[in-house]
């Protein structure tokens, strides 16, 4: 679970530290900001990361949010949470980079597989036919 400090940072204050954290991720490679990741969150945190990426884009392709709890193993009032905060306009910046051309979404769901699935044998040919590859 979460632990978060009961003191509460201005907005100023907290719009700094987010800079801050950008710039650390900037400049730096692809194998590198995977290491960084890994120092800096537990794997339950990264899972999470990673399952809220793949709500947004299974929402962005259409998917139910019935679907998404089922496929992701999340609850359906997550995916409802995250739909609705898409229809107010958040994860904008997330939703541009993903419809980006050089986001390759087939190898982002057999990693979403391999996640999910925790080394297990795949469960059936074509798991991921159901999403939409571009």
């Amino acid at each position: 679970m979460t632990r978060i400090s009961k003191k509460i940072l201005s907005s100023d204050s907290e719009k700094k530290l987010n800079s801050q954290l950008a710039k650390f991720f900037a400049n730096q490679k692809e194998n590198k900001i995977q290491k960084l990741f890994s120092d800096l969150l537990t794997p339950a945190e990264q899972i999470m990361l990673i399952k809220r990426l793949a709500i947004v884009i299974m929402i962005i392709e259409k998917e139910s949010c019935y679907k998404i709890a089922q496929v992701l193993n999340v609850s359906d009032s997550t995916a409802r949470e995250v739909k609705t905060k898409i229809g107010l306009g958040q994860y904008q910046t997330l939703i541009a980079h993903y419809q980006n051309k050089n986001f390759n979404s087939k190898e982002f769901w057999e990693t979403i597989d391999v996640i999910l699935r925790a080394g297990l044998p795949s469960r059936g040919k074509d798991r991921w036919q159901s999403v939409r590859f571009d």
